[in-house]
């Protein structure tokens, strides 16, 4: 997994939570991320977006933390 991408969390509601913390991160880097998002907002959707095109990483975002 290469590239940069934009990690954020969002609330049932599709409020984003982490509106003055910007995380990006490049490749592998996204679980880490993805973990600590989940840990400071349960029960949110993560979603991780390439950041060049916008688009959301197949097969890993949404993402329903526990």
């Amino acid at each position: 997994m290469s590239g940069y991408y934009n990690v954020d969390a969002y609330n049932s509601s599709g409020e984003l939570l982490n509106k003055n913390r910007a995380m990006v991160v490049q490749g592998s880097s996204i679980y880490a991320a993805r973990n600590g998002m989940c840990s400071a907002f349960p029960k949110s959707v993560i979603i991780i977006r390439d950041i060049k095109t916008g688009e959301q990483l197949s097969g890993e975002s949404p993402y329903q933390c526990q």
